[in-house]
């Protein structure tokens, strides 16, 4: 996960990462800390395996909502449609509150199992699809542009809110066109300056905001560089006219 140099100071880790999730917590935006979880979720998983990963996020998002607001945001390889995700069954106990957002949209009109696990997580966790709910994105656009099957494209790229920021005065998300030779879109949360005279959620130490939990290095080898660069350069046969 990458923070803008500017912005380091607002962001810790929050949670170990585990395999497929990452959390970090900002304060220092808005009026609460925002706690947003990096996700991805490879296709084509087993029932079971989506069952035990949103069951983990879960309890994720339940712990979080307790001090702040929650985005969780990713490739999770779910479809869902324009599907309202009061539609997941098992939502007795979440957080579900009473008053809903808006209706959304999408590009993408099918469903797949992965999708109906996200929707079924969304209805048990409190959260909410920004994509074609938020201002931005009124026409649910595409974030997946597939390169070895021209035309072919899909929504399967999320950030999920809780209700208070979504319904936030100036919460707003774009959804960018891929780079070359990329086939993901980038998905942009855009948040409102903190005003109303009030004063932001800023911690007044590197002590109150706490360490970030210790998580596992990372080093990228010379191997998997050469690898990315002949893939790259493979794939670039496709653009050419």
């Amino acid at each position: 996960m990458y923070v803008a140099r500017d912005q380091v100071s607002k962001v810790r880790m929050w949670r170990e990462p585990r395999e497929g999730v990452a959390w970090v917590q900002v304060h220092g935006v808005l009026d609460r800390p925002l706690r947003i979880a990096a996700c991805y979720i490879p296709p084509q998983l087993s029932a079971a395996r989506l069952d035990a990963i949103y069951g983990h996020l879960t309890a994720d998002v339940m712990d979080a909502h307790t001090s702040g607001y929650v985005a969780v945001a990713g490739d999770v390889n779910g479809r869902t449609g324009s599907a309202c995700e009061t539609a997941a069954p098992g939502v007795e106990g979440g957080l579900l509150q009473p008053s809903q957002p808006a209706h959304r949209v999408s590009r993408d009109c099918q469903i797949n199992a992965q999708g109906r696990a996200l929707l079924h997580f969304c209805g048990e966790s409190g959260l909410w699809i920004g994509n074609g709910r938020l201002p931005g994105d009124a026409q649910g656009e595409w974030t997946f542009h597939s390169l070895a099957n021209a035309g072919a494209a899909s929504v399967v790229d999320y950030f999920l809110l809780d209700l208070d920021l979504i319904a936030k005065v100036g919460v707003s998300l774009v959804v960018h066109p891929p780079a070359l030779l990329m086939d993901h879109s980038v998905v942009e949360l855009v948040l409102p300056a903190w005003q109303n005279g009030g004063t932001a959620d800023v911690p007044a130490s590197d002590e109150e905001l706490g360490p970030s939990p210790a998580g596992p290095e990372y080093k990228v080898s010379e191997t998997a560089v050469e690898m990315f660069a002949a893939e790259a350069e493979a794939k670039s046969s496709e653009w050419e006219p």
